[in-house]
């Protein structure tokens, strides 16, 4: 068993560094794209409005690997 727990401890790893990622891009601020429906020039303006934690792709693929490393830590122990 010991052999095979580099698996959920790589899927850990893979989930905390997403989290990590995805806290960078929460925390910065977005930028707004806007075009004119006349055809104008395309102006882009910066914000220190927050998006939403959950619409941050980084951030889903840390709760899957975070689920993914629970159940595979699961699995192995209910083998053993």
């Amino acid at each position: 068993m010991n052999e095979l727990l580099f698996i959920p401890i790589a899927l850990l790893l893979a989930s905390i560094w997403s989290f990590y990622k995805g806290y960078k891009q929460w925390s910065s601020g977005t930028i707004i794209t806007t075009m004119d429906p006349k055809g104008g020039p395309v102006t882009r303006t910066e914000s220190d409005k927050r998006m939403s934690w959950f619409s941050i792709g980084a951030n889903w693929f840390g709760i899957i690997f975070l689920c993914a490393a629970a159940g595979s830590y699961l699995v192995m122990w209910l083998e053993k």
